[in-house]
């Protein structure tokens, strides 16, 4: 809004609102995280976890443009048939409903948001596959360079080690 309102920016256009832009965002934003989120953490993260990398972030990629798409039309529904006042199957609505699917602003926060969710799939992929933090230190550098480091390990025997080893398997 106060980017809008700024001289980096034209000006809103005409049928800007705060409070509709508001309602939009939040709802769009609510839906995207119940249904996206739901579904990216509880299923991809755990069904694609022994998968290799980029089969997930594939699928992950191909999930979000469904969610994202599945929203836009959603909200589009919703949208057109309040601005016009009249049912769907009017001309009027659908042409409102073509306006607010392909309006250049909610172009613009599919894209933004694409660029938020996928840094953070890609973050929690990361963490998931190689573990916490790695990420950090390779963007810091820290691989680069070989260096040495202390380690401590600990060996434990316990009772009936190789009768459970035996068990499991290889």
């Amino acid at each position: 809004h106060i980017t809008l309102h700024s001289q980096l920016s034209a000006g809103p256009f005409t049928d800007y609102s705060f409070i509709s832009s508001l309602i939009f965002n939040t709802g769009a934003a609510l839906v995207g995280g119940v249904l996206g989120g739901g579904f990216l953490v509880f299923f991809v993260n755990e069904k694609l976890r022994g998968k290799p990398y980029w089969i997930t972030v594939l699928f992950v990629a191909i999930s979000f443009i469904l969610i994202i798409s599945f929203i836009a039309i959603l909200v589009s529904l919703i949208i057109a048939p309040l601005s016009t006042g009249k049912p769907l199957a009017d001309p009027e609505t659908r042409k409102a409903f073509n306006n607010s699917l392909f309006n250049s602003v909610h172009l613009k926060n599919i894209i933004v948001w694409s660029i938020v969710v996928a840094l953070t799939q890609l973050t929690l992929q990361v963490n998931d596959k190689f573990g916490q933090g790695i990420l950090w230190n390779l963007i810091r550098g820290r691989y680069s360079i070989p260096r040495e480091e202390t380690r401590i390990f600990m060996f434990v025997d316990l009772i009936s080690s190789t009768n459970i080893a035996e068990k499991l398997g290889n």
